[in-house]
């Protein structure tokens, strides 16, 4: 009896054991399927699973890019391992609501493409590149660089020509850059000084690319040197300027040269003609006192 007894204990520890090993594989292969299937209850292909964990990374890092204003600029990168790639200016996705910036992402080979097209000064700033991993919870990796937007040299397509003109008279000094963003300010100078638009006296346009200075009534105060200061400046403290000038000749009615019958010859007050002779008539009736 005793023998039996054992023998019993014996096979029922067995039956414990291989039922706790089996339950124990089985939850194992259970939670390893899990972990296979998809969402949509599809099973991925075995040798993903090792993957599914990774973050993604940048193989080539986005880098600070310089760009003349107007015109176009890529900035690229390299990632692995990525489903997406973004790109945030501030808060906002850049192509949010721009026609003018573009994304372009291979998932095969991870090169990704920021293009901007005709840059502006308000393009220049921080740019966050965000490489995605899809997943529960999506995992993101983020690279920070700076576009910096440079100003170009304002062109002079028609520039600043003396004039001269007589008392009285209007004063029209024209010249003409080619449009462009890149212009941020027009100023008109005579002999150094600002010169100041005002009512009826002086007028400062600026009209398409057309920078136009009038002057009427023209006095021989405005005689003089005069300039056409044109700036470009971005966002920074850099800046580019052209400048053309021109003078300026009021004459006065009394300062045109007296001439005599004789010829050309100016007459200087208080001197007589050089190589004239001049005659006094005696008049018999004049009286002398």
């Amino acid at each position: 009896m005793d023998i039996l007894s054992a023998s019993s204990d014996v096979g029922w520890s067995l039956y414990l054991e291989c039922t706790t090993l089996c339950i124990s594989w089985f939850l194992l292969i259970a939670y390893v399927i899990t972990l296979c299937c998809c969402e949509d209850g599809s099973c991925r292909d075995s040798a993903t699973v090792g993957v599914l964990d990774e973050i993604p990374r940048f193989k080539q890092p986005p880098v600070d890019q310089s760009v003349s204003v107007g015109n176009d600029v890529t900035i690229h990168t390299i990632v692995d391992n990525a489903n997406n790639v973004i790109w945030n200016k501030g808060s906002d996705r850049v192509i949010k609501f721009s026609t003018c910036h573009r994304e372009e992402f291979n998932e095969a080979n991870g090169h990704a493409n920021l293009i901007i097209t005709k840059a502006r000064f308000q393009d220049d700033g921080m740019y966050m590149c965000i490489a995605e991993k899809y997943g529960k919870p999506t995992k993101q990796v983020r690279h920070e660089i700076h576009l910096n937007v440079r100003p170009v040299k304002p062109e002079f397509l028609k520039k600043l020509v003396d004039t001269a003109v007589d008392s009285g008279e209007l004063i029209n000094l024209e010249a003409e850059v080619r449009p462009s963003e890149s212009v941020t300010s027009v100023t008109w100078q005579h002999e150094g000084e600002d010169v100041i638009s005002s009512n009826g006296k002086k007028k400062l346009l600026c009209r398409e690319g057309k920078l136009i200075l009038k002057i009427s009534n023209a006095t021989g105060k405005d005689s003089g040197k005069y300039s056409c200061i044109v700036k470009s400046k971005g966002m920074s403290s850099h800046e580019e300027e052209s400048i053309s000038y021109c003078h300026v000749t009021v004459h006065s009615a009394l300062s045109s040269a007296i001439e005599n019958v004789l010829g050309d010859e100016q007459v200087i007050e208080g001197r007589a003609p050089m190589n004239h002779i001049i005659h006094v008539m005696h008049d018999p009736n004049a009286v002398y006192q």
